[in-house]
């Protein structure tokens, strides 16, 4: 008898996404903003991700239940993103960046 051989990495990755997809459709709006910063680190890995409104106002933060406006980290986002060359076309959905993408007062607070 021969062993059923693993299933390959895409197709774990796909089957993620079609879960994901599922719990997308199901979910209020407030929980797609939780789906979408904390259960997409399956498919794409993230130290953070921060979901941003179309005005820059944080939706969500991944491994928080409920982001607190007014706390450093949350200001210091604000500012960050702001700061942030705008994007390749308003369409873009995602964008990841480094400390090397802010100006150097913010980049010092990176580490933080």
């Amino acid at each position: 008898m021969s062993a059923v051989p693993p299933p390959s990495p895409q197709l774990l990755r796909l089957a993620a996404l079609v879960q994901l997809e599922q719990r997308a459709r199901l979910a209020t709006p407030a929980e797609l903003a939780f789906v979408i910063v904390n259960e997409t680190h399956g498919l794409l890995a993230y130290r953070q991700a921060v979901l941003f409104d179309a005005g820059g106002r944080v939706e969500a933060v991944s491994g928080v239940a409920l982001p607190d406006a007014d706390g450093p980290y949350l200001q210091w986002l604000a500012r960050a993103f702001a700061a942030l060359p705008a994007a390749a076309g308003d369409e873009a959905p995602a964008r990841r960046f480094g400390a090397a993408a802010l100006p150097e007062a913010l980049a010092a607070d990176w580490p933080q």
